[in-house]
């Protein structure tokens, strides 16, 4: 990185955007205009950053101050004030990155996506990220959890349809269910709290599972996991993807079944066992057989 910056007065239409640097995945419209309105009466205060570049159609690329960058163009400017630095991909992720963060302008989520393209750059060294960015391993976990979000929960996030506290949550589903617990969150009004509540009738207790749990342990969707870094969780391990338990659950029947036929030759689960094919015995009551153990005629009955 080079030493003390430049600045000039560039031309609008010689500066390009770089999405693979910018953090920025959307912008809250309501904000967007206050800044647009701002840069019509005051022009632009603050120099934006850019980076050279080699490019038939511009000369530079904006590392930080994107919405300055746009919303000039918006307001009808020609040119824009910058600071000219020269910097690798890397970093300018970082330096955009830093300047969006003391400016408090990103999102979480937004802080998430650019926190996992900084993960791959830096080899997942995650101390090195949290180095570069000043954040603590709890942020930085946070944030990575944050990076599961389907689209329409971020977007939800960004227009603050929904809290932080929400999207945690949501995160921890498969993108399929994500969307539609998102869609009555927004339609029902419903809090943190009362999402979590709702949650937990959805989901299963893992300690309860009769097939192997070992995947379960660092799995995604395993609320119970570092449970206590996020604003709000199930606390608990609890299964938050009903598909993967349900075909680990088959499974495990289909296992247990294709054994027992190797000792008893036709084996039914509650399933497959034919209609009135079997009386089933009671200790007490009319059917009363005391103490006896209870048996089906050569069947066996998983």
């Amino acid at each position: 990185m080079s030493d003390s910056p430049q600045v000039r007065v560039l031309p609008l239409n010689r500066i390009r955007r770089n999405s693979n640097i910018d953090p920025r995945k959307g912008r809250n419209k309501a904000k967007y205009a206050q800044l647009v309105e701002s840069i019509t009466a005051q022009g632009i205060l603050q120099p934006i950053l850019v980076r050279p570049i080699t490019d038939l159609e511009h000369d530079f690329e904006v590392v930080a101050g994107n919405s300055r960058w746009s919303a000039a163009q918006d307001a009808g400017l020609d040119s824009i004030p910058a600071q000219i630095r020269t910097m690798s991909d890397q970093e300018a992720r970082i330096a955009a990155a830093l300047e969006n963060q003391v400016r408090t302008d990103l999102t979480p989520i937004e802080e998430a996506q650019h926190a996992v393209v900084l993960l791959a750059d830096i080899a997942n060294d995650h101390a090195a990220v949290m180095n570069a960015l000043n954040w603590s391993r709890t942020k930085l976990d946070s944030r990575i959890l944050l990076s599961h979000a389907c689209h329409e929960v971020a977007d939800a996030l960004l227009h603050e349809q929904i809290k932080i506290g929400h999207a945690e949550l949501l995160c921890r589903l498969p993108a399929d269910t994500q969307r539609p617990v998102l869609a009555r969150i927004i339609e029902m009004g419903y809090s943190v709290t009362e999402t979590r509540d709702r949650l937990l009738s959805l989901t299963r207790d893992i300690s309860t599972a009769r097939f192997d749990t070992q995947d379960c342990l660092s799995c995604l969707h395993n609320s119970g996991l570092n449970a206590d870094l996020f604003e709000a969780s199930l606390g608990d391990s609890r299964c938050q993807n009903a598909n993967c338990w349900n075909q680990k659950t088959t499974a495990l029947i289909e296992a247990t079944q294709a054994e027992a036929q190797q000792e008893f030759g036709v084996v039914h689960t509650d399933l497959t066992l034919p209609r009135e094919g079997y009386s089933r015995l009671e200790a007490k009551g009319t059917h009363g057989i005391s103490s006896a153990p209870v048996c089906y005629a050569n069947t066996t009955v998983l």
